[in-house]
């Protein structure tokens, strides 16, 4: 009996609760499936819903500029209305007085500038080698009285002349040594007819002792008299100069370029042209110099038309 039951099929006496659970389960899924399904139909068509109220909302909010507030970045207003032009007094033109006495009085100013190198020694400034030379001191009253006069010429939209005169008259009086420059009483001259005292010029040029050049600066001095009226004492000065047969080459270039533009001035072209050519041939051996008076001959006959005008004029060589 007992080896019977044991040999006995087991799964048909007893029920397989696995088979059965399974088979539940199976039963029930598609059901599951369904319902789940339908849940997220629902969710998905209620999520676009409110996206779609949403964006309808902030289209009419937009419409009728009702946006959300934002912090205004802050941008500075524009004015529309143009800035009125700041003008300066007009220039006066080219070939006016007031032009040619700014021109002059520029002149005058850097001729006392540049005596100053003449009558001070700063090698040995308390003890003048020479009566002619400043002291220390009288050269820092001189340079005071550069400082002053440059503010009167230069320094003003109209410049006051007979102040700078009377700065150089109280600096002259003071120092006899400068009194004594020919070129600063040429200056004292040029910013005399600036300020519409032409009637002691003429007579004064004549003074001799401004054709002895000394220590003072040739450029300045022929500038000087070719400003008061004097370009036929300058012709003479550069003669003198030039009769001495002393200096470098490129010293007497110079100075018969320099005459030549005297001569120009004065329209005395045929003598203008041949101290050109000389200053060209005396700088034949420099070609870095022969090219500086090349140069020079080319702007003089731009600044004087009528100069070049005649050179045009001549038969070609």
């Amino acid at each position: 009996m007992i080896r019977r039951a044991t040999d006995e099929n087991v799964s048909e006496r007893f029920v397989d609760f696995t088979a059965m659970a399974g088979a539940v389960v199976s039963k029930q899924m598609p059901r599951d499936l369904k319902r789940n399904r339908r849940h997220s139909v629902v969710i998905t068509l209620a999520f676009g819903l409110i996206v779609c109220a949403i964006g309808w909302w902030f289209v009419e909010r937009t419409r009728s500029g009702q946006l959300p507030e934002q912090a205004a970045p802050n941008i500075a207003a524009v004015s529309t209305v143009s800035a009125p032009t700041v003008t300066k007094p007009a220039a006066p033109s080219p070939g006016t007085a007031i032009t040619q006495n700014q021109a002059d009085g520029y002149l005058a100013y850097g001729a006392l500038t540049a005596a100053q190198g003449t009558i001070y020694n700063p090698d040995n400034p308390n003890d003048p080698v020479d009566e002619d030379f400043m002291t220390s001191d009288e050269n820092n009253l001189y340079q005071d009285m550069l400082i002053k006069i440059q503010n009167s010429v230069q320094g003003e939209s109209i410049p006051d002349f007979q102040t700078a005169i009377q700065l150089l008259d109280a600096c002259m009086n003071s120092l006899p040594r400068v009194n004594k420059s020919p070129n600063i009483q040429l200056a004292r001259l040029l910013l005399q007819q600036c300020a519409d005292e032409r009637a002691a010029a003429p007579a004064a040029v004549n003074d001799p002792s401004f054709l002895v050049l000394g220590n003072d600066d040739l450029d300045y001095r022929v500038a000087l008299l070719c400003g008061l009226g004097a370009a036929e004492k300058a012709d003479e000065l550069l003669g003198g100069v030039i009769a001495k047969e002393s200096g470098s080459t490129r010293q007497k270039s110079k100075v018969f370029f320099e005459r030549a533009r005297v001569r120009a001035g004065l329209g005395k072209f045929a003598a203008a042209r041949t101290d050109a050519e000389q200053s060209v041939a005396l700088a034949d051996g420099n070609p870095a110099l022969k090219a500086l008076r090349e140069m020079d001959i080319t702007q003089l006959q731009k600044d004087i038309p009528a100069y070049a005008d005649f050179l045009k004029s001549l038969p070609e060589k």
